[in-house]
This record gives structure tokens, sequence and C-alpha cells, in this order.
């Protein structure tokens, strides 16, 4: 609400015409399809049309049916009453107000999904056998009914109906919502600091958790923004202050993958004018595959600085349902990059997270988004993949040409190993207090420990690091750091030693 009346932000009064317009047209289906994700006000939409109608349209939702013993029934007698007389019936949350046996638990998965048997869930009859006696009804009356649903499968096996799509929210529709709902803020420094556009859902969530903790005082900025940090769970952009800051240019061994990641990926996306008036374009696959270790995750850090609110994580546990938002959000905020973090345990792998069905279905939704989300430079969406072995992927991504950078992390070479260590000793005191005692002192006999790392991969050469540091602080630092530096590499690989043969009976 904006000053006591029932306001719309300008992706939703677009939505509206469209609706009116699709009434006035007499279609007698309509459906009001939201983005991918929760929010977006699909609600307050159909309410305005209500509103905009008068008493030519009634507005049903979920609690029509609450109570009823069949609801599928009741909801399209009440339904019909008015059809019969060419009215139009507005039906918000269909497929919830028939109280089907089961929801899928994707919300709006995106078309490349529709009517796909999604998540191996099959679709609930219900909502399919009231929305095509509705359908039928509306046209023997010349009448028209519009619903939103919180799935999409429901309509494939009916004619289509005439869809209105909610568009994504956009930076400018969000500015409109915060003037309604706090003027005195300064909508666009609040936005510029939160790295996705929020649903108005979120907005108004931040709004009211700030004015709650602001009390009887007036409401800064910087309140709403920490708002939205702390409680907007559906902002999935990776947030740079979260991120641990790596300069991938100061470490060894990486020079030839940073040269070719920035003059590929990061330019176009940084430079967005110039990459749009010579039609350049980031490249839209990218693999990062190598041992464990040798620094994969450790280059999705550094471009979540680089890209400052444009760079989006999707790990091993995240649900189906997230992972769409997650490119959503993507593509709202593009150009972006959305990085997948060990794909190859993600996609099935051996033994992996996901098999059969399930696995297809994701990796037949990586290959659409990676065709459909290159339309014009600034609203590219770069997919970058690490894995340990890229055997493990399936043969559909790697062979499909999608894929148009691979960049391989190695093991460090001796030279390599020595300049790792060392600046993973001055970094750790860097980090220290100003007064704080040095634990790894010289000598550090790097060319002693370096021998002794043979075959450690960067992970375990800050490991090592850290361990010595460790040793030396419960120690008192008695000895030399290339003494504590010395011991901490023996432990390690005595530990990885132990760890390996253990792997290795458990599968002989």
């Amino acid at each position: 609400e904006c000053d006591g009346r029932q306001a719309l932000a300008p992706f939703q009064a677009r939505a509206l015409k469209r609706l009116l317009d699709a009434a006035q047209q007499r279609a007698p289906l309509v459906e009001l399809r939201s983005p991918p994700g929760r929010g977006h006000g699909v609600t307050a939409v159909l309410r305005a049309l209500a509103g905009a109608l008068g008493e030519k349209a009634i507005l049903v939702d979920i609690s029509a049916t609450l109570g009823a013993e069949h609801p599928e029934q009741a909801l399209f007698e009440l339904a019909s009453k008015r059809l019969d007389v060419g009215d139009i019936v507005i039906i918000d949350d269909l497929d919830i107000a028939t109280r089907p046996q089961k929801i899928r638990a994707s919300r709006n998965a995106g078309d490349q999904f529709r009517g796909a048997g999604n998540f191996a869930f099959e679709d609930p009859a219900e909502p399919l056998r009231v929305l095509k006696a509705l359908q039928d009804k509306a046209d023997a009356c010349r009448a028209t009914v519009v619903y939103s649903t919180v799935e999409e499968g429901h309509m494939r096996y009916m004619q289509a109906p005439f869809v209105v799509r909610l568009e994504q929210a956009k930076t400018e529709d969000m500015i409109s919502v915060l003037g309604c709902l706090v003027p005195q803020v300064d909508a666009q420094a609040l936005l510029r600091g939160i790295p996705a556009v929020p649903s108005v859902a979120d907005v108004r969530a931040a709004v009211l958790c700030a004015k709650s903790a602001a009390g009887s005082e007036a409401i800064t900025t910087e309140q709403v923004q920490t708002a939205f940090r702390a409680n907007v769970a559906t902002d999935a952009a990776v947030e740079p202050e979260d991120v641990e800051r790596v300069d991938l240019g100061q470490l060894p061994g990486m020079k030839d993958i940073v040269k070719t990641l920035e003059t590929h990926v990061l330019y176009p996306i940084l430079n967005p004018k110039e990459a749009k008036a010579q039609g350049l374009f980031p490249k839209r696959g990218v693999l990062l595959h190598g041992l464990p270790g040798t620094g994969k995750t450790t280059i999705g850090r550094a471009l979540a600085h680089k890209l400052q609110g444009r760079f989006f994580m999707i790990r091993e546990l995240l649900l189906y349902k997230e992972i769409f938002e997650v490119f959503a959000q993507a593509r709202a905020a593009a150009p972006s990059v959305v990085f997948f973090d060990d794909i190859d345990v993600l996609l099935g792998g051996m033994n992996g997270l996901v098999e059969g069905a399930r696995g297809h279905d994701l990796t037949r939704f990586l290959l659409s988004q990676m065709d459909g989300l290159r339309t014009t430079p600034e609203s590219q969406v770069v997919v970058i993949m690490a894995a340990a072995d890229a055997k493990f992927l399936p043969p559909a991504i790697l062979r499909s040409g999608r894929i148009e950078l691979w960049l391989k992390t190695e093991k460090p070479k001796t030279r390599e190993r020595k300049a790792m260590l060392q600046h993973y000793v001055d970094k750790a005191q860097r980090a220290a207090a100003p007064d704080a005692a040095e634990l790894l002192r010289p000598p550090l006999e790097l060319e002693q420990v370096t021998v002794a790392c043979e075959d450690f991969v960067p992970a375990d050469l800050r490991r090592l690091v850290s361990d010595a540091r460790n040793a030396a602080a419960a120690d008192g630092a008695k000895k030399h750091g290339g003494e504590y530096l010395r011991e901490a590499a023996a432990e390690l690989r005595s530990m990885k030693e132990a760890v390996e043969g253990l792997v290795g009976r458990m599968y002989t």
C-alpha cells in the first residue's frame, strides 16, 4: 500500500494492462505467470484486476474451498454461477485451492520444464480437471477465467491458456516500491548495496524489519540495507564481504588462467558499453577442471570480488527450486556469472548426488540455459563449472560445444610451491594484529620445506602454513619458522597417506 491505497510497481502495472486487454477480448482462459521464485506480487496484480473490473468480476482464493469435502466441485460451482452471466472469474493459486494430493517442490520452473514431469513427480489430477471444466464453461458462456498457479505442469493435456507474464522486477520497479513504502530512504543507494534485484515481498519484509527495529524513530537507508542482508533469504548473489579476498594475480601458477578469464569473461562483463558497441560476448560456458585443492574454488572467490554482486554460486546441496531462482536472479543482474562448484558431484559423477531422471533433467536444464542466455552482450549469463574430473560430466555437456573455455588447474611445480608458501606466510602475518608477535620468524628454510611438500596442492600448502602457525603459537614460538613448517609438512603428509590408504582399502 502507498498512502493508504493499493499501488503497483511498474512491472506489475504492465501485467495488469495486459490482463485487462485479454479480458476485453474475452479470452476464455488467461494465466498470470510469474518469474521463478516467490513474492513477485501475483496476488496484488489479481486484486488490482478485480478492483479495475468492479462488479463484473469476482476474486476467488484458497479460502473459498477451505473445509469443503469436494473442493474441486465447490470451486467450479462458485465460478460457474458468475460465468453463466458473463462475468470474469479470477482465481488465485488455483492448484492449491483444489487441495491436490501433492504439490511439486519447484515454483515456475521455466518453459524448458513445462510439462516435463520434472523431479520424478507426476502432476496431481485435481487442478487439471477443474481447469478443463472451467475452460469449457467459459467457452460456452463467452466469459473469462483468469488464474494463477503455484506450478505450471497442469496444462499439458489441454489447450494452452492465454499467458500474461509478470516480468522479472528491475531496479526502477524496486525504486518505485521503496518510494511508496519509505519515501525518506535513498532507494538508489540502498539497491546499489544489494547484490541482486529483490522481489516485492523481499522489499516489504526488509522495510517491516527495519521499522520494527527502529521503533518510533525514522528509519535510515543503512537500516533498511542491513535488514535486507539479514533477512532476505532469496538473495542468491555472493556478497564480496562474505568471501575471502583473493588476488589471483599474486598466486603463483595462476597467471595463464587469470589472463584467459580476464580476456574472455571479465572484460566483456565489466565493460558493457564497449562490449555492446563492438559486439563482444563473454564465453557462455567455462570448465575449470583439476585435482581437488588446485584452486578451482579460489578462482570463484576471486570472481566474486571482481563482479561485485553479479556472481552467483551453486553448490551440491542447493535445492532444485533454488537453482531455478538463482538463474532468474542472474538474468536480472546480467551480465553475470553462475558458478557451479563441484558440478561433477552435482550431476552424478561417481556415486554422486543426482542420478537417473533427476540428473538428466538438471543436465537438460543447464544445456537450455547455456543456449538461451545469450541474446545481447549486456544480458549475457556465463556458466562456469568446476569439476575435479571432467570425465564424470555428462557427454551432452562436454560434446555440445557449449563449453567454450577449458581451463586446467594443476599441482604447482617446485618454484611455484616455494612462492606459494612465502605468499601464505606473508598473508597470515599481515592478517595478524599489528602488535602481535611473528609466529613463523626467519629463517623459514623454504627450500627444504618445498622439497618436503612434493605433490602438495595449493590447498595443502595453505593448510600447512596454518598448522605451522598453530604449532608455533602453542609452543610459544621457541623455534624458528622453518622447523614448524617442516614438522607441519611431515604431519600433513602422514595424514594424507593414512587417508589414501583407508580409501584404498574401502574400494578394493
